[in-house]
């Protein structure tokens, strides 16, 4: 079917824009986490060699019929001597068991880390504390880690929504901003500083 040329003028200039927008998103992204590690010596690398994303994938992939997880463009990762390791990745995500997510593709600026093996949450932590499993009723948290970790969290709130997952011996945390984009150099501060907390309170 031909697009009414009124319309091609009207959608172009929008998906230009939006190409414009990711371009200088990266870009910004980039340059955020490595003067991030510049700044405190840390090491640094501007691509995965495929080990981070087997890892996340095989961690933290979903079970649930339907539902799909995976981790892709795994780049500008930051890691010290610990376990603790910041990145820039792609996520796609697919909690719709009954058809296909609208915007199953999402960028994420995240830190994993390890921790005990047994450990199961996938949740939302708001800034007041309320956790909010992503899997609803399939979710296999018990109260008592969702308690450890509102505990840790109370010493440090999220300013937005920050996801938590521990399973299979691994832990991942990234924001949800409101608006894509707008993690800050102080948010990166608050993710390695929260991802080693969590470690020492489910090790």
């Amino acid at each position: 079917m031909r697009v009414p040329i009124s319309i091609f003028w009207i959608l172009a200039p929008i998906f230009v824009a939006v190409g414009v927008y990711l371009l200088w998103y990266s870009r910004r992204s980039r340059r955020l986490v490595q003067e991030f590690a510049r700044a405190r010596s840390l090491r640094y690398r501007p691509n995965d060699d495929g080990q981070l994303a087997a890892a996340l994938d095989a961690a933290l992939s979903l079970e649930q019929p339907g539902l799909v997880r995976s981790f892709g463009q795994i780049r500008d990762i930051v890691s010290d001597k610990d376990s603790v390791i910041l990145f820039r990745t792609v996520e796609l995500l697919d909690l719709s068991p009954y058809g296909s997510s609208t915007t199953p593709h999402h960028s994420r600026v995240a830190v994993t880390y390890d921790v005990a093996q047994g450990h199961d949450l996938f949740a939302l932590v708001s800034p007041d504390l309320h956790c909010q499993s992503m899997l609803g009723s399939e979710s296999g948290a018990t109260a008592k880690v969702v308690a450890i970790l509102q505990g840790v969290l109370k010493e440090r709130p999220p300013r937005c929504p920050l996801s938590v997952t521990l399973k299979r011996g691994r832990g991942l945390i990234y924001l949800e901003p409101r608006v894509t984009g707008s993690v800050r150099p102080k948010d990166l501060e608050y993710l390695i500083a929260t991802a080693r907390s969590l470690r020492a309170a489910f090790a």
